[in-house]
């Protein structure tokens, strides 16, 4: 694949996430080819790749970052696979998020309202469909790791085949 096509895919996975409030699904190995297409580009002489490299990924890493965050947030489920660097983040903030609540009302007789995220592991790759709740999910892809809210919803993936605990 040439420089040009690389920083193309860059800029539509850059661009979706700019038109979209939603997270986007973006591959598994999404940091992992950006860093080694990033460590390419600094052995090139074009300086003009290397700075907008530099801006799009800033730009897609931040934008990703927010809306994780607002995930977080309003503790709405991730309705998709995640690369694995945006997964580990989303779980250390949602642990964060957690125990600031937990520690902001203890000790003041009622208990916080917080749901736990089901994390259910793909056993095989699935288009989009419709769980039980009517929230859509997918594709989804084999071996990667998804949180559900709605326990009918994780029902459904176990009791389907799709999904184990």
């Amino acid at each position: 694949m040439t420089n040009d096509m690389k920083f193309d895919v860059l800029w539509q996975v850059w661009q979706k996430e700019r038109k979209s409030s939603m997270l986007q699904q973006v591959d598994k190995n999404f940091y992992h080819d950006a860093i080694e297409f990033y460590d390419e580009a600094k052995k090139s002489e074009d300086s003009d790749l290397k700075t907008n490299l530099i801006k799009i990924l800033t730009n897609i890493i931040e934008l990703r970052k927010q809306k994780l965050l607002a995930y977080v947030a309003y503790n709405k489920p991730i309705q998709q696979t995640l690369p694995k660097e945006e997964l580990d983040f989303y779980k250390t903030v949602a642990t964060y998020s957690k125990t600031f609540q937990e520690n902001l009302f203890s000790g003041h007789g009622f208990e916080a309202v917080q749901k736990e995220n089901t994390g259910l592991k793909v056993k095989q790759e699935v288009p989009e469909i419709i769980l039980p709740s009517g929230n859509k999910i997918g594709p989804l892809m084999k071996n990667n790791t998804i949180y559900v809210d709605d326990e009918s919803d994780a029902e459904f993936l176990l009791n389907n085949g799709i999904c184990t605990k």
